[in-house]
């Protein structure tokens, strides 16, 4: 799995999980201005990190953590896994949706 950094305002932002979240920073919320400097460095970070996260995506349409607990409590693991991936998928939806590869249904 391919993981983008970037900095923002001096923060480092991973772009795998946690930068494309439903409120994204300004600077990379759909519809900045085609002149803006942070416009033709972004554009292409943020398309290829949608495009990795949608490949993440599992058969049943859920994303599921990147993580695990190796081991360590495996019957409330699946309950915290499946707690997750609806967690990880409702983020990535509305990531989706905030940068507007997600159709309205």
């Amino acid at each position: 799995m391919r993981t983008t950094f970037i900095t923002i305002n001096g923060e480092i932002y991973r772009g795998n999980r946690f930068l494309f979240t439903a409120n994204p920073p300004a600077a990379l919320r759909p519809g900045l201005p085609k002149n803006s400097p942070l416009n033709a460095g972004l554009a292409a970070l943020v398309t290829e990190n949608l495009d990795c996260e949608l490949e993440q995506q599992g058969a049943d349409g859920a994303w599921s953590p990147n993580w695990n607990w190796q081991g360590h409590l495996p019957a409330e693991w699946q309950i915290a896994r499946r707690e997750w991936q609806g967690e990880l998928t409702l983020r990535m939806l509305r990531s989706f949706r905030a940068f507007g590869r997600l159709e309205r249904g």
